[in-house]
């Protein structure tokens, strides 16, 4: 019985391990089983992830080429947009330049002239239509300027412009032996080539500005016709004041061009503009450049931009030279240059060297 129950005892012990062995097993197999399957999800996590990385860059990549093509479509249409402004300033530009040359032009073709070829007359023969103080003045000019050695002098007045003639004649001998017409007639202006218009009619008492401008112009109109049938070539200088509307009325009853028929216009004014600021600056007169433009007189303008002083512009210095803003008043000069003609006038009644150098001048610069 002990020995039975000790075989059971055993069996039962096998029994026992055996079943703990089998436990241990499935345990074990149930672990490596789960060990597994963590492995194997932690694998397929690990992949998966590997592939939403993946993913993510491709999309990264993606992103980047989208940018770097969106960049450059940027930077493409940025550059359009920098090349049509700057087409369109270039278009403006040459726009404005457009405008200012065609202001530039228009304002040359209202200021100057183009002068038309012109057959003009030989020699060098100066006739001056009027013997009085301007006349000769710019007889006396003409010939101690040696601009020219043969004149002509024509007056209504023939006591007059024969008494003239006699008094310049009898200098001949420091004239260059001048040649001077000894006719009273108007034929003595016959071929001249420059023929200086200086003659007007004598005042009258209390007689008007304008009666006595229109006697002027009716004077213009009877003698200048009869000028151009002896001198059909020649160039004709109106000094007759008020000299600009008298070289319109000649102009327009002779029909010559601008070229032949002129006035002195503003020379003399810029001539005493020039003497004015050079005593101004204590400078001889030749140093200083400047214009005055417009009607000769009181109408005047003077062109503050141009004046120059040994080669410097005095706007350089003084940029509101002339203006009212000017702390110099250089203005006061202009003034003086219209008031200059009236003061000579106060003391002896006319002005003629000063016209009768100018006229020598511009006859110069025909010869």
């Amino acid at each position: 019985m002990e020995n039975m129950q000790e075989a059971l005892t055993k069996k039962e012990k096998e029994e026992a391990q055996r079943k703990k062995c089998e436990g241990d097993k499935k345990q074990r197999e149930a672990r490596e089983k789960e060990k597994k399957e963590e492995t194997s999800k932690a694998k397929c996590d690990f992949l998966k992830k590997l592939e939403e990385q993946d993913v993510i860059k491709k999309k990264c990549a993606i992103r980047k080429i989208r940018d770097a093509t969106g960049k450059k479509q940027e930077d493409a249409i940025r550059q359009k947009c920098a090349m049509k402004k700057m087409r369109e300033q270039e278009e403006k530009e040459r726009k404005e330049n457009e405008a200012r040359t065609a202001k530039a032009i228009l304002f040359r073709s209202t200021l100057y002239r183009t002068n038309c070829k012109q057959d003009f007359q030989a020699g060098n023969k100066v006739s001056i239509v009027g013997a009085g103080p301007v006349g000769m003045g710019c007889a006396f000019a003409l010939l101690t300027k040696r601009v020219t050695n043969n004149i002509a002098i024509y007056d209504v007045k023939n006591d007059l412009s024969s008494a003239q003639r006699n008094d310049l004649r009898h200098a001949s001998l420091f004239l260059q032996n001048c040649n001077i017409d000894n006719s009273s007639t108007i034929e003595c202006t016959k071929n001249s080539r420059v023929v200086v218009i200086a003659a007007r009619p004598s005042s009258k008492p209390n007689e008007s500005c304008q009666d006595q401008l229109l006697r002027s112009a009716d004077m213009i109109k009877q003698i200048v016709p009869e000028l151009l049938k002896q001198s059909p070539k020649a160039v004709f200088i109106v000094v007759s004041s008020p000299v600009d509307v008298m070289a319109w009325v000649a102009r327009k009853i002779t029909n010559l061009p601008y070229e032949r028929c002129f006035s002195t216009g503003c020379h003399l004014d810029t001539a005493r503009f020039r003497m004015f600021i050079g005593k101004l600056l204590r400078v001889s007169t030749s140093s200083v450049q400047g214009m005055v433009l417009g009607e000769h007189g009181d109408t005047s303008v003077p062109i503050w931009s141009s004046v120059s002083v040994g080669g410097t512009l005095l706007k350089d210095l003084l940029p509101p030279i002339g203006t009212d803003k000017d702390p110099m008043v250089w203005s006061n000069v202009h003034k003086s240059v219209v008031n200059a003609a009236y003061k000579v006038i106060a003391g002896k009644n006319y002005t003629n060297w000063a016209i009768g150098l100018t006229v020598s001048d511009v006859v110069s610069a025909i010869f």
